[in-house]
């Protein structure tokens, strides 16, 4: 991950966002920079600070158990 926060940082990325599914949790990296990065877990919301102003999502809603999907069940044509 650092070498790809390296990368951002130089192309002028302001905020990233690493969501890691198997701890459920979001590590906010500001600037695209390891320096000043939190993590925040499903307890936690993370914002969008000057990037995405307004923008704000509770961790847990990331990582919601959801039920299966429609995939694979045919379209009635009546």
């Amino acid at each position: 991950m650092a070498i790809k926060l390296d990368e951002y940082a130089k192309a002028g990325v302001r905020l990233v966002w690493y969501v890691d599914p198997t701890r459920e949790e979001v590590t906010v990296y500001p600037k695209g920079r390891e320096r000043g990065k939190k993590v925040v877990g499903t307890d936690g919301v993370i914002d969008g600070g000057d990037v995405l102003p307004g923008f704000v999502l509770p961790v847990a809603k990331i990582f919601e158990k959801r039920g299966p999907t429609k995939k694979g069940k045919k379209k009635d044509k009546s």
